[in-house]
């Protein structure tokens, strides 16, 4: 059983597709849709996922929803 995939709109370019009994992972793709990178996010803070993120290019709108 899968969860629809979710986007909170709180980093451009990036959706969150939950799926349960499995470690949380990024999965990135280049612009043909084949995996290009996966990082495995289980240890990390919200503070290194955004972090990691703005390293990759990702950059958070300007708007935040605080959840």
């Amino acid at each position: 059983f899968f969860k629809e995939t979710v986007d909170k709109g709180l980093i451009d370019g990036v959706r969150v597709r939950y799926i349960p009994g499995n470690a949380p992972e990024l999965v990135m793709f280049d612009l043909t849709g084949q995996e290009k990178e996966r990082i495995n996010l289980e240890k990390m803070t919200v503070t290194d996922i955004r972090g990691m993120l703005a390293s990759h290019g990702f950059a958070e709108r300007a708007s935040r929803v605080e959840l």
